[in-house]
């Protein structure tokens, strides 16, 4: 049984299944990307997800299955150059470890270094300069990012960034998440936010996030009410915050998904 002040805490979306049997349980977790492990109440069917589980899971509760999301898909090694391998869904992600990037992690990023505030296209196959008053890094020569020098909340930088048809930042690699840090500092909002106690937190283009700091995300350790539901990108690491509190707003440009090649 469930002891938790919200039963539906980190609830996958629309996953209450009534009248289920343990196989028919099991079944609709394997097919669901966001499902990592079911508890069943009551003939209840419930499809949790992985951030719920330190919060669901006590002593006196038993999971009737964990999907373990690194076996499979991982067990051959798909990903280089000592990456961590992830399972998604049906696929799987590759977490590349710094000086790598894409798909797989094979490439190098010293081989895409560009001259200053240039970035390497992948649709053009060349370096192309940054917009006027845009930044570049060739620790991460992938993206031009616009600094606005203001303290704002989420909803204020989205509006800032969308002045100039940009989006908040998506360091989606630890690659990324260092230059940030080196070149922007800490606490600054990133493009990804919640609507669900316990849902799963997204990237503007429906990737899924990687790289929270420990404990992370936690709600403020609220059980009952959403009150973190926005991402900052704090010393290198993702952690939940109140969209209300304000925090400096970096826009990025790029036009290729570097992650995919």
């Amino acid at each position: 049984a469930l002891t938790t002040t919200n039963d539906n805490f980190g609830l996958v979306l629309n996953s209450s299944i009534r009248n289920s049997n343990k196989e028919s349980c099991l079944i609709e977790c394997l097919t669901n990307d966001d499902c990592a492990f079911v508890l069943i109440k009551n003939a209840t069917c419930g499809l949790y997800n992985e951030n719920a589980k330190r919060f669901l899971v006590q002593s006196n509760e038993q999971i009737l299955y964990e999907i373990n999301y690194n076996t499979n898909l991982c067990a051959n090694n798909p990903c280089k150059n000592e990456a961590t391998c992830v399972r998604r869904g049906s696929s799987y992600d590759c977490l590349c470890s710094i000086g790598y990037f894409g798909k797989d992690c094979s490439l190098k990023i010293s081989d895409y270094i560009c001259v200053t505030n240039h970035v390497y296209s992948f649709k053009q196959n060349k370096c192309v300069p940054c917009p006027v008053n845009f930044l570049s890094d060739n620790r991460y020569p992938f993206k031009c990012y616009l600094g606005t020098n203001k303290y704002l909340n989420y909803s204020q930088t989205v509006e800032e960034c969308a002045k100039y048809n940009l989006t908040i930042m998506r360091p989606k690699s630890l690659n990324e998440r260092q230059m940030i840090l080196n070149r922007f500092g800490s606490s600054n909002w990133v493009d990804s936010k919640i609507t669900k106690l316990g849902a799963t937190y997204l990237w503007g283009d429906g990737t899924k996030v990687y790289g929270f700091g420990n404990n992370e995300p936690n709600n403020g350790g609220n059980f009952n009410d959403l009150v973190e539901n926005s991402l900052l990108i704090s010393g290198g690491y993702f952690t939940d915050a109140s969209e209300s509190l304000t925090a400096t707003s970096v826009c990025e440009s790029t036009d290729s998904n570097e992650y995919l090649y």
